[in-house]
Protein backbone atom coordinates (compact mmCIF):
# COMPACT_ATOMS: atom_id res chain seq x y z
CA UNK A 1 0.00 0.00 0.00
CA UNK A 2 1.67 3.06 -0.91
CA UNK A 3 1.58 6.80 0.63
CA UNK A 4 -0.70 9.47 -0.63
CA UNK A 5 -0.95 12.94 -0.63
CA UNK A 6 -3.11 14.52 2.17
CA UNK A 7 -3.68 17.97 3.16
CA UNK A 8 -5.07 19.70 6.20
CA UNK A 9 -7.13 23.11 6.42
CA UNK A 10 -7.92 24.56 9.67
CA UNK A 11 -11.45 25.97 8.95
CA UNK A 12 -12.58 27.01 12.54
CA UNK A 13 -13.16 29.54 14.43
CA UNK A 14 -10.66 32.58 14.40
CA UNK A 15 -8.12 31.67 17.33
CA UNK A 16 -6.33 35.31 16.19
CA UNK A 17 -2.75 32.79 15.72
CA UNK A 18 -1.74 30.17 13.02
CA UNK A 19 -2.33 26.76 14.10
CA UNK A 20 0.41 24.11 13.41
CA UNK A 21 -1.66 20.73 11.43
CA UNK A 22 -1.77 18.12 13.91
CA UNK A 23 1.27 15.43 13.32
CA UNK A 24 0.05 12.01 12.84
CA UNK A 25 0.28 9.25 15.58
CA UNK A 26 3.25 6.95 14.95
CA UNK A 27 1.44 3.62 15.52
CA UNK A 28 3.07 0.52 16.20
CA UNK A 29 0.05 -2.14 14.68
CA UNK A 30 1.27 -3.63 11.99
CA UNK A 31 -1.23 -1.45 9.77
CA UNK A 32 -4.27 -2.68 12.24
CA UNK A 33 -5.92 0.72 11.41
CA UNK A 34 -5.41 0.49 7.56
CA UNK A 35 -7.10 -3.03 7.51
CA UNK A 36 -9.99 -2.07 9.67
CA UNK A 37 -10.80 0.60 7.58
CA UNK A 38 -10.11 -1.91 3.93
CA UNK A 39 -12.53 -4.64 6.25
CA UNK A 40 -14.99 -1.39 5.98
CA UNK A 41 -14.88 -0.62 2.56
CA UNK A 42 -14.71 -4.22 1.21
CA UNK A 43 -18.04 -5.01 3.92
CA UNK A 44 -19.81 -1.71 2.87
CA UNK A 45 -18.39 -0.14 -0.25
CA UNK A 46 -20.81 3.13 -0.29
CA UNK A 47 -20.87 3.81 3.35
CA UNK A 48 -20.05 2.59 6.66
CA UNK A 49 -19.82 4.16 10.19
CA UNK A 50 -16.85 3.22 12.42
CA UNK A 51 -15.72 3.51 16.18
CA UNK A 52 -11.68 4.15 16.19
CA UNK A 53 -10.16 3.82 19.18
CA UNK A 54 -6.51 4.16 19.64
CA UNK A 55 -5.79 4.15 23.41
CA UNK A 56 -5.04 6.51 25.23
CA UNK A 57 -6.67 8.65 22.64
CA UNK A 58 -10.43 9.56 23.00
CA UNK A 59 -12.57 7.46 20.70
CA UNK A 60 -12.67 9.16 17.32
CA UNK A 61 -16.33 8.21 15.01
CA UNK A 62 -16.21 8.18 11.01
CA UNK A 63 -19.03 8.15 8.97
CA UNK A 64 -17.59 7.70 5.40
CA UNK A 65 -19.72 7.56 1.95
CA UNK A 66 -18.61 6.91 -1.40
CA UNK A 67 -19.65 9.96 -4.08
CA UNK A 68 -20.34 8.78 -7.76
CA UNK A 69 -18.17 5.84 -8.46
CA UNK A 70 -14.27 6.93 -7.22
CA UNK A 71 -14.58 9.56 -4.55
CA UNK A 72 -15.61 9.28 -0.96
CA UNK A 73 -16.08 11.93 1.67
CA UNK A 74 -15.54 11.04 5.60
CA UNK A 75 -17.31 12.86 8.73
CA UNK A 76 -15.03 12.81 11.98
CA UNK A 77 -17.12 13.23 15.21
CA UNK A 78 -16.57 13.07 19.17
CA UNK A 79 -20.44 13.30 21.02
CA UNK A 80 -22.57 15.30 19.03
CA UNK A 81 -19.57 17.70 17.83
CA UNK A 82 -18.39 17.50 13.88
CA UNK A 83 -14.22 17.51 14.16
CA UNK A 84 -13.20 17.41 10.79
CA UNK A 85 -14.28 16.44 7.05
CA UNK A 86 -12.21 14.84 4.57
CA UNK A 87 -12.54 14.53 0.88
CA UNK A 88 -11.08 11.98 -0.76
CA UNK A 89 -9.81 11.97 -4.55
CA UNK A 90 -8.90 9.54 -6.28
CA UNK A 91 -8.17 11.36 -9.79
CA UNK A 92 -10.27 8.63 -11.89
CA UNK A 93 -13.66 10.54 -12.69
CA UNK A 94 -13.65 14.36 -12.53
CA UNK A 95 -17.78 13.99 -12.28
CA UNK A 96 -17.21 12.07 -8.46
CA UNK A 97 -15.03 15.35 -7.41
CA UNK A 98 -17.48 17.39 -8.43
CA UNK A 99 -20.46 15.02 -6.38
CA UNK A 100 -17.52 15.43 -3.34
CA UNK A 101 -17.97 19.39 -3.52
CA UNK A 102 -21.45 19.34 -4.06
CA UNK A 103 -21.89 17.34 -0.99
CA UNK A 104 -19.68 19.30 1.32
CA UNK A 105 -21.51 22.49 -0.02
CA UNK A 106 -24.66 20.78 1.22
CA UNK A 107 -23.69 21.45 5.02
CA UNK A 108 -22.21 24.94 6.62
CA UNK A 109 -18.87 23.77 6.55
CA UNK A 110 -17.18 27.21 6.57
CA UNK A 111 -14.65 25.69 3.47
CA UNK A 112 -13.99 28.38 0.92
CA UNK A 113 -13.53 28.09 -2.57
CA UNK A 114 -10.50 29.33 -2.70
CA UNK A 115 -9.41 26.46 -0.43
CA UNK A 116 -11.23 24.17 -2.35
CA UNK A 117 -9.54 24.83 -5.64
CA UNK A 118 -6.14 24.85 -3.87
CA UNK A 119 -7.64 21.12 -3.62
CA UNK A 120 -8.41 20.70 -7.03
CA UNK A 121 -4.97 21.69 -8.42
CA UNK A 122 -2.94 19.37 -6.50
CA UNK A 123 -2.22 16.36 -7.82
CA UNK A 124 -4.20 13.21 -7.86
CA UNK A 125 -4.79 10.61 -5.61
CA UNK A 126 -5.18 13.08 -2.73
CA UNK A 127 -7.03 13.73 0.46
CA UNK A 128 -7.89 16.65 2.27
CA UNK A 129 -9.31 17.34 5.75
CA UNK A 130 -10.77 20.24 7.22
CA UNK A 131 -10.57 20.70 10.69
CA UNK A 132 -13.49 22.15 12.10
CA UNK A 133 -12.99 23.24 15.36
CA UNK A 134 -10.11 24.38 17.54
CA UNK A 135 -9.89 20.63 19.47
CA UNK A 136 -9.44 18.91 15.65
CA UNK A 137 -6.30 21.35 15.10
CA UNK A 138 -4.56 19.31 17.89
CA UNK A 139 -6.36 16.00 17.37
CA UNK A 140 -3.75 13.30 16.06
CA UNK A 141 -6.24 10.62 16.13
CA UNK A 142 -8.72 12.61 13.18
CA UNK A 143 -5.10 13.07 11.26
CA UNK A 144 -4.03 9.41 11.73
CA UNK A 145 -7.38 7.95 11.18
CA UNK A 146 -7.86 10.24 7.43
CA UNK A 147 -4.26 9.41 6.44
CA UNK A 148 -5.01 5.54 7.26
CA UNK A 149 -9.01 5.26 5.64
CA UNK A 150 -7.17 7.10 2.65
CA UNK A 151 -4.26 4.64 1.88
CA UNK A 152 -7.37 1.79 2.66
CA UNK A 153 -9.62 3.81 0.18
CA UNK A 154 -6.97 4.72 -2.70
CA UNK A 155 -5.68 1.43 -2.57
CA UNK A 156 -9.06 -0.59 -3.52
CA UNK A 157 -9.72 1.64 -6.29
CA UNK A 158 -6.28 0.84 -7.60
CA UNK A 159 -4.76 4.22 -7.41
CA UNK A 160 -2.20 4.10 -4.49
Amino acid sequence: MGMVTGLIFYVGPNLGRPLPAPENLMLDDDGSLCQTFRQAILKSPEAFTLQIELAPQPKLFCNFAVCGQAAGVANWWRGKTTEAITAYLPGVDEDDEYIVERALALKPYPISLHLWHEVLKDKRPIYATFLLTPASAKDRVVATAAAALANSFFSTLGVA
